[in-house]
């Protein structure tokens, strides 16, 4: 445009170069204006916004209207008394440039270096910190701007000059809480002490907004429940029942999934997650839905096993069953990796560990191994080696059928070597009771 208009001469006046020139706003016009023409034309950023509330010891709401009104008109009286001098054509913008290493440099936002500031003298907000200020009739009243400024001691003296500008109100941040169904699909072979194939059910997140694009478990708001009424018991029962309810769009559930994810569900507990306008509470929930036996009927699923159920055309956001090396390898936020930890000790570990707030064997769903079960016998912990410095898990079961919280990978016993220890959450022993 300054080609096509004007010849590629930018226009010396700040308000046709605000007006005409495309990108380019109030301060960049007085920035051209005032250093390539030496037009005395002020500019405001951040640092002279800063100097200038010190300067005049402006109280006062930063971005309110009247204020950046206040604060510009000032900038033009100050830059409007410089002598006009035709030997000396940048001195306006040298004044502006100035201000600005003024600000930056010396009358910084924190340790302000009022010592070495040639303004001090005529600074108002150093004259109120030295206890040099007039009295509240004179200076306070006089201003329409300013609003009270908070005192630390019971002394009139303002502590600092980095009282000045007034600090922004931080937006309280609101209260959101979320259930989180970690269901996890067991193939074949985990009943005989193999292998097997295991996956995850993952939901991603819309494209734009909140975490976007990113993958999570089936995930689901609730209503903030009083936990000084409530029981732990009908907590859990309500995250469970939000649970099942989102998980019914994504997957095809027949009534015995449903049932068998209701007895296999256990409560993990809550942890919080904070985001910059969000304090997030996550409420979560694991369970396992494991392929039919040898003696079921695996071409139907019934007896005591599932197939893995099918995502659904019709499910709002894109959902996939994830194996351990896609879920390791997900874009997922530090959110679920939270959660995952609750569940598998950490994240990159993808057996159920006894550490954290899922140690207690009295958890919804946790039954004790029978004696005799499939799945392998043993004392029920795993040796260790004297050169291998490891922990262990002891060796429970998630359901009847004997699945082991120690996998069996191709006959060695998978040892995990480093658990990490959350902050405990509330955790609650009760059984979850649903309704179907």
């Amino acid at each position: 445009m300054a080609n096509k208009k004007f010849k590629g001469r930018l226009p010396e006046d700040p308000a046709v170069l605000e007006k005409e020139v495309d990108g380019v706003g109030r301060y960049t016009a007085g920035a051209i204006s005032s250093m390539a023409y030496g037009v005395r034309t002020p500019i405001v950023d951040g640092n002279i916004h800063r100097l200038l509330t010190r300067l005049l010891a402006l109280h006062a709401p930063q971005t309110a209207p009247a204020t950046i009104k206040f604060l510009w008109t000032a900038a033009a009286d100050l830059v409007g008394q410089l002598p006009i001098d035709d030997d000396r054509e940048g001195i306006a913008g040298d004044w502006n440039q100035a201000l600005m290493e003024l600000g930056s440099q010396v009358c910084k936002p924190v340790s302000p270096d009022c010592a070495a500031c040639p303004l001090q003298p005529a600074c108002n907000a150093y004259s109120e910190v030295s206890g040099l200020h007039r009295s509240e009739s004179n200076s306070r009243a006089e201003c329409t701007l300013c609003a009270p400024i908070p005192l630390t001691t019971a002394s009139d003296l303002i502590p600092s000059v980095q009282v000045f500008p007034m600090k922004k109100e931080k937006k309280a941040s609101r209260e959101e809480e979320e259930s989180v169904l970690v269901l996890e699909w067991r193939g074949s072979g985990h009943d005989e002490g193999q292998e097997g194939t295991r996956k995850w059910l993952y939901v991603k997140r819309p494209e734009k907004g909140l975490l976007a694009g990113l993958y999570e478990p089936p995930t689901t708001p609730v209503n903030i429940i009083n936990s000084a009424t409530a029981s732990a018991s009908v907590k859990s029962q309500q995250y469970l029942e939000a649970s099942l309810s989102a998980l019914k769009v994504y997957i095809d559930l027949s009534s015995q999934d449903i049932a068998t994810i209701i007895e296999q569900a256990r409560y993990i507990g809550s942890i919080p997650h904070i985001f910059s306008h969000i304090n997030m509470k996550y409420h979560i929930i694991h369970s396992v839905l494991s392929a039919p036996t040898a003696a079921s009927d695996s071409s139907t699923g019934n007896g005591n096993g599932h197939q893995l159920p099918e995502i659904l055309d019709t499910a709002p956001r894109m959902a996939v069953w994830l194996d351990a090396h896609e879920v390791e390898h997900a874009n997922v936020g530090t959110g679920v990796k939270k959660v995952w930890s609750e569940v598998y000790g950490s994240w990159g570990s993808f057996e159920p560990t006894t550490g954290g707030i899922s140690a207690n064997a009295n958890y919804v769903g946790i039954r004790k191994r029978k004696t005799g079960a499939s799945g392998g016998g043993g004392s029920g912990k795993e040796a260790v080696g004297a050169k291998t410095k490891t922990k262990t898990l002891e060796k429970n079961s998630l359901s009847a059928d004997g699945d082991g919280l120690v996998s069996d990978h191709s006959g060695s016993r998978k040892v995990v070597r480093k658990i990490m220890m959350p902050v405990m959450p509330v955790r609650s022993n009760k059984r979850i009771k649903v309704d179907q």
